[in-house]
């Protein structure tokens, strides 16, 4: 006897090449090229790399006040 066509065969493997179809168009974007980051965009990167700069300074002033209380400290 020979299989009909379209059987429990066929299907997986129809769902198993949509499903990899599928993957790619998810990592392209929807077809959003590489663009040049916009004005949104590089102010919300300078308003985080301000964030690490001020983490940075705090740290830096606590050490400072570690620093003059062991050595100026009475």
């Amino acid at each position: 006897m020979s299989r009909a066509r379209g059987g429990p065969e066929t299907f997986e493997v129809t769902q198993q090449v949509s499903g990899t179809t599928r993957k790619k168009k998810d990592t392209q974007g929807f077809g959003e090229e590489s663009r040049e980051p916009s004005t949104g965009d590089n102010i919300r990167e300078f308003l985080l790399s301000l964030r690490y700069f001020r983490i940075f300074i705090a740290l830096w002033n606590v050490f400072m006040m570690f620093c003059m209380i062991v050595l100026f400290g009475s």
